[in-house]
């Protein structure tokens, strides 16, 4: 389990302003929520984001539940600081950058 960020939250602010789609934000999440690894596969992301300082991308990799999700099959978990991901500062430009470095590279 993990949580997911949805609406009004600055992540998905960052997703908006990149045009790209937040699923959490799409399913109705609001704020933060924690989630299962079965409504995650539900949900098929094409990229999954989790914070670079934990080994949540690796717990993912492993997990037997979300093998045949679309992010696990194409190894496409990326790694952003938690920094950028909590930001509600003048930073926040720099977070967005960043964010749209490792979705658009």
């Amino acid at each position: 389990m993990g949580y997911v960020a949805g609406r009004n939250s600055t992540f998905d602010a960052m997703c908006r302003l990149l045009g790209v789609v937040n699923i959490a934000a799409a399913k109705g999440i609001d704020y933060f929520k924690q989630v299962d690894y079965e409504t995650l596969l539900q949900w098929n992301p094409d990229m999954i984001i989790v914070p670079a300082e934990s080994a949540f991308d690796r717990q993912l990799y492993e997990s037997q539940i979300l093998a045949s999700a679309k992010a696990i099959q194409q190894r496409n978990i990326r790694k952003i600081p938690s920094v950028y991901l909590l930001s509600a500062s003048q930073y926040l430009v720099a977070s967005t950058n960043y964010l749209a470095g490792l979705i658009y590279e």
